[in-house]
C-alpha cells in the first residue's frame, strides 16, 4: 500500500515546505541575484511582537508579517515565490521589460552575454548564512551516491581521448545542475582560443580553458571543471 508524501510545515504560519530555499533555487536557476530581506517594521508588546520583513528580487518586492522574524521572512519568501512562478521569461532568463536595465546589468553576471561584461559585475561577499549553505552543498556532494560522481574519482585526466564535455554533462544531469559554455572572443597571449564554463552549483563555479580551437578550449574548461568537482566530492 502506497502513501502520498506530504510536505509538512513545522511552523504555525501554515506555509508548507521551505519557501526561502525554493526562492533561492528559483533565482539561481534563472541566473538572478539572490533574494534580499530587510526588516521594515516591529511593533507590539514584548510577548506579542509583530514583525514585518520585505523580500526583494530584482525590482519586485513582497512583504511578509509574523510573530517572529523567521515567520515573517518565510511569509515574504512564499509570497515572492508565488508571484514569480508564472512570470513569462524571455530568452536571456530575465523578466520582460528588464532587458535594458543598467542597474540590473551591474548586478547580474550573465555569462551568456559578452565577456567584457564580466569585468563590471559586482560579486556580493558571502555572509555567515551563505557560507553555511555552501558548506551544506559540499557535504551533500560528498555524500552523493551517484554512479557518475563515483566514477569521476577514477578518471585519468591526462587522457586526451577522453570526452570531458560529455562526462561533465552526464554528471550535471545526475546531480541536477546546469552547464553553460561561453566562448571568449579575445585570443590568449599564446594565440589560442579561450573559453569559460559555468556550473550552476552552490556557489556558482566558473572554470577556464584554452586550446587551438574553440572545441579544444571547451574541452579544457570541462576538464578543469571535472577536476574541481573531483576535489569537492572526494570522501
Amino acid at each position: 500500500m502506497f502513501r502520498t508524501a506530504q510536505v509538512v510545515s513545522p511552523f504555525d504560519d501554515k506555509v508548507m515546505g521551505n519557501p526561502i530555499g525554493w526562492l533561492q533555487e528559483m533565482c539561481m536557476s534563472r541566473r538572478w541575484p539572490p533574494p534580499s530581506y530587510e526588516m521594515e517594521h516591529e511593533e507590539g508588546l514584548p510577548h506579542e511582537r509583530q514583525f514585518t520583513i520585505a523580500c526583494q528580487v530584482l525590482k519586485f518586492k513582497e512583504v511578509g508579517t509574523g510573530k517572529s522574524k523567521k515567520l515573517a521572512k518565510r511569509m515574504a519568501a512564499h509570497k515572492m515565490w508565488q508571484a514569480l512562478q508564472d512570470m513569462p521569461l524571455e530568452g536571456n532568463n530575465l523578466p520582460q521589460g528588464f532587458d535594458d536595465d543598467e542597474e540590473l546589468g551591474a548586478k547580474v553576471c550573465n555569462l551568456q552575454g559578452r565577456y567584457s561584461g564580466l569585468k563590471d559585475s559586482k560579486i556580493p561577499t558571502l555572509n555567515i548564512q551563505h557560507t553555511h549553505k555552501v558548506s551544506q552543498f559540499h557535504k551533500a556532494l560528498k555524500q552523493s551516491n551517484g554512479p557518475k560522481l563515483k566514477e569521476l574519482q577514477n578518471i585519468i585526466f591526462n587522457n586526451k581521448d577522453f570526452n570531458f564535455i560529455q562526462f561533465l554533462h552526464e554528471i550535471a544531469t545526475e546531480q541536477q545542475f546546469e552547464v553553460t559554455y561561453v566562448d571568449i572572443e579575445e585570443k590568449a597571449i599564446s594565440g589560442k582560443s579561450q573559453c569559460l564554463v559555468q556550473l550552476s552549483t552552490l556557489p556558482v563555479a566558473v572554470c577556464y580553458g584554452c586550446g587551438s580551437t574553440s572545441k579544444e578550449a571547451q574541452s579544457a574548461a570541462a576538464q578543469n571543471a571535472l577536476e574541481y568537482l573531483k576535489i569537492m566530492s572526494k570522501k
